[in-house]
Formats: C-alpha cells, structure tokens, sequence
C-alpha cells in the first residue's frame, strides 16, 4: 500500500511526508467517509491542527471531496474519478448510515441530469440517501 499512496501524493503534486502518508493510508483502510474525529482517533500521535491542514491539502489537489453529512458533520472520501486541484467530480450519491452514522460515496449509482431554471446558476449538487448499510444489516 505505501507505493500507492505514494504514487498519489507524487500524482497530486504533494510532498511525501509520514504525515501525510498515514492520513492518506486511513482513507484506503476504510470503505466509507472519514470525519476529522475518526482520524484523531486512529492516528492519535497527530495534532488536531495537523489533521485538518493535511485534509485541506487533500481536498485542494484533488485527493479527496468534502461532504457535509445530514448531520452537519464533515466527512471527507477519496476522489475515485479523475479529480484535480481544479475540479472535483464529486456530484455522486452518497449514503448516510442511521445505524453506525457512516457516509459512504455511491459512485455506481448513476443520476438524471438535472434541470434548473433559466437564470439560476448551479455550484454543487448535494445527492444523500438515508437508510441502514450492508455492515449493519449484516449484524
């Protein structure tokens, strides 16, 4: 794993530090969407402040998207599309867990293309659908 995510930091233009290596590895260890809280939790030895300017820089090249949860909460995913400091391709479905409150991205699920009215400028499309994931159905 550690050739990948090196070969990601270098593909995006970042330097490769330990930092950044392990918060990228966390988000290839997980299938679902990251909160600045889960990654405290799982790399304890990083400081709060280091966490989000290393999510900024992620997100600003093109690494991950940002998605607000239902919640209000800040999750974050890794781009799976061709994103770039410039343009992220993050108008996809995403998912929240009700029972274990994961946001999950539905890359596969494809969307109409949607219609807005003459004069109304379109920024972003925020596309969530609630229920329970496979994991908890599971248990």
């Amino acid at each position: 794993m550690e050739n990948n995510v090196t070969e990601v930091l270098r593909k995006h233009n970042l330097k490769v530090t330990a930092t950044r290596t392990k918060v990228l590895e966390q988000f290839y260890l997980n299938d679902h969407a990251l909160t600045h809280h889960d990654l405290e939790t799982t790399i304890p030895e990083l400081d709060r402040v280091t966490i989000y300017r290393t999510l900024n820089a992620f997100e600003e090249n093109g690494i991950t998207h940002k998605v607000m949860n239902p919640n209000g909460v800040a999750t974050f995913a890794l781009c799976r599309s061709q994103c770039t400091e410039h343009v992220h391709h993050d108008n996809h479905f995403h998912f929240q867990c009700y029972e274990c409150e994961k946001t999950f991205c539905l890359d596969e699920i494809l969307h109409q293309t949607i219609h807005i009215p003459k004069g109304f400028i379109m920024k972003d499309v925020k596309l969530f659908i609630g229920g329970v994931c496979n994991n908890c159905t599971a248990k």
